[in-house]
């Protein structure tokens, strides 16, 4: 393929059936992308590094299409096209968060579709037990593509319709967080998501999330000054909105006051605030 420019192969592949027209075609879609991501694999050596270069217009096109296709696939035939790209994770991360961005914009667009969340699921259980995704090791991209795959970069694009794919997703943040806590961007992010839109069984596990960075001798002061705005945020939301929920969940409301306790000892100003109302409370 690369005698090819980019550009001639999607003129090319125009017009050829869908397999979301012609099921028939879904072999011949799928051999194409094994055969497009070919090129990308590790060679011999290669495993700890990562990949140069950037998407061409072919991969471009080619991961826009899948994207669309996905939610009117059965799951199975979904994560046949899916699964060999994120596959890819770290080594070749510019082409994963490509597929990505295809993929999120597409689910918040048809948010509506159950089969969307259904999809996303299966792509987050996917990568949690990938070694491509692990955190751990060489894989300096395993929280970029974190994000991305949560879309906790583009915080905006989560709004009240998409509270309902949120709840879907949610119960596999806690298995996520496991790992993937010291990534003080993303706990960020995600505060200020539930701020918005989170009701109340999400808020307390939300809480329960925060919890984790709290109880860690190895956090540093870098890492509270990522969290603490949005963190304080989440906190004066949840008072002041649901103040009867925490007094009813003891475990909540321990958490509730454990981080309230780190923003104090920063002197955040809006902690502070909050600090008195509580306390007159």
């Amino acid at each position: 393929w690369p005698s090819f420019h980019p550009k001639l192969l999607v003129a090319a592949f125009h017009g050829i059936p869908t397999p979301v027209e012609q099921s028939g075609f879904f072999p011949f879609w799928h051999a194409t992308l094994l055969n497009t991501l070919q090129r990308l694999q590790p060679g011999s050596g290669e495993d700890g590094g990562e990949l140069s270069g950037s998407p061409s217009d072919w991969d471009t096109w080619l991961f826009d299409q899948l994207a669309t296709w996905l939610p009117m696939l059965s799951r199975t035939d979904a994560q046949q096209l899916w699964e060999p790209i994120l596959a890819l994770g770290g080594w070749a991360h510019s082409w994963v968060l490509r597929f990505l961005y295809a993929w999120t914009r597409l689910a918040f667009s048809e948010s509506s579709n159950s089969s969307v969340p259904m999809v996303w699921v299966d792509m987050i259980k996917y990568c949690l037990v990938s070694p491509s995704w692990n955190p751990s090791g060489r894989n300096r991209h395993s929280s970029e593509l974190w994000r991305s795959l949560l879309s906790l970069d583009w915080q905006t694009l989560w709004q009240a319709e998409h509270v309902p794919m949120l709840k879907v997703i949610c119960p596999l943040l806690t298995e996520w967080l496991q790992s993937n806590w010291k990534d003080s961007s993303s706990l960020s992010s995600l505060a200020a998501i539930l701020a918005r839109l989170a009701d109340k069984p999400m808020l307390a596990m939300g809480l329960d999330w925060l919890m984790k960075p709290a109880l860690q001798i190895e956090t540093t002061n870098a890492y509270w000054k990522d969290l603490e705005g949005n963190l304080a945020i989440l906190l004066a939301h949840i008072w002041h909105h649901h103040e009867a929920m925490l007094r009813q969940d003891e475990q909540a409301f321990s958490a509730f006051r454990k981080l309230l306790t780190i923003l104090i000892a920063r002197q955040h100003k809006l902690g502070l605030e909050l600090s008195n109302v509580v306390g007159k409370a």
